[in-house]
Order: structure tokens, then C-alpha cells, then sequence
């Protein structure tokens, strides 16, 4: 197991997830870090799978992933420098490209540059127009060819989240 102490913090991304709302640290919450590489040449290429890793945060909120892209063995491809990062919590928005100018960043080479110097992430409670919205991989940015052992956890919340939206009591309308 990797931990801030064993790595250079380079070598690592890493921080503390917490509720946007009250500070407080947000255990077992999911954090993917997922390459993708390109085609050298394409006219309309496609990004593909490269490599991912996943990391759940502990009681304090705090994690820590290798950020090492892996070896791209195919010289006809490049692995993109700024991987997909997502931050996952049951309950709350999550932190992906589509959310990071949302959550304070600049953009998704703003998250990377945070997460490698040591960052808290702040995620607020779903509203009610969000729910059932980050519920796929897709909203997430992380395609079908994503190994799904390698985001284990990130499916495992994903599903609990479901589970809350569909036995969460429905609002009635008002009527006059």
C-alpha cells in the first residue's frame, strides 16, 4: 500500500474529501484517477483506456494514489498528461471534468496540479435537481472499456446511490 509518507509528493495524488457545507471528512468515499491515451495520427480519434487507479478515503476524509500514468508500450499512441480524476460520495456531487469549475478549479489540469501538491476537495450534498444525475459512468467521463475491477468502488457507491434515490420518498406536488 502506497501512503504520503512511502512517495515523494509528486509521485502522488492526495488530500482530504470533506462536505463543502460542514468541514466534516467524508470516509469512504471513492477517488479515481483514470488515464487515457490517444492514436499519434487520427483525424477523428478516440481517447482509449490506459490505465486506472482508485483509492477510498479513511475516517479522516484522507487518501492517497500513485500518480504514476503506467508504461504505454504501443508507439503508435501517447497516454493525455492530465488524467479524468473523479471524487465520489453517496449523497453528494461529485468532482469530475463536467463539476471541477464548480468545486473551485480552473479546469481538470487545475485539479491534477492540487491533488499532486495535497488538496481538500469540498463536495456539497446533492440537491434535489442533481439526484439521480451522476448515476452512470458516462456523466463522469470514465467510457465502457474501463476495466470495472479497477473502479470497484467508485460502481459499489454508485449503486448504494441508487438504492437511496429509488426507496428516498417522493415529493407530491403542491396543489391548489
Amino acid at each position: 500500500m502506497v501512503t504520503a509518507a512511502s512517495a515523494p509528493a509528486s509521485d502522488l495524488y492526495h488530500g482530504t474529501v470533506v462536505d463543502a457545507e460542514t468541514g466534516t471528512p467524508l470516509r469512504d468515499a471513492a477517488v479515481v484517477i483514470l488515464w487515457k491515451k490517444r492514436p499519434l495520427v487520427a483525424m477523428d480519434g478516440g481517447e482509449y483506456f490506459h490505465e486506472v487507479h482508485e483509492a477510498v478515503t479513511d475516517a479522516d476524509g484522507r487518501f492517497a494514489i500513485p500518480a504514476s500514468r503506467g508504461v504505454d508500450w504501443n508507439p503508435l499512441t501517447y497516454v493525455k498528461p492530465v488524467p479524468e480524476i473523479v471524487v465520489y460520495a453517496v449523497g453528494h456531487a461529485p468532482l469530475a471534468a463536467s463539476t471541477a469549475v464548480a468545486r473551485g478549479f480552473e479546469s481538470s489540469a487545475d485539479v491534477d496540479a492540487a491533488l499532486r501538491r495535497g488538496t481538500t476537495i469540498r463536495l456539497p450534498m446533492l440537491t434535489a435537481a442533481e439526484k439521480g444525475k451522476f448515476t452512470s459512468l458516462g456523466i463522469l467521463s470514465i467510457g465502457r472499456e474501463t476495466p470495472h475491477s479497477g473502479i470497484a468502488n467508485l460502481l459499489r457507491l454508485i449503486d448504494r446511490q441508487r438504492e437511496l434515490e429509488k426507496s428516498a420518498p417522493r415529493m407530491e406536488p403542491v396543489r391548489d
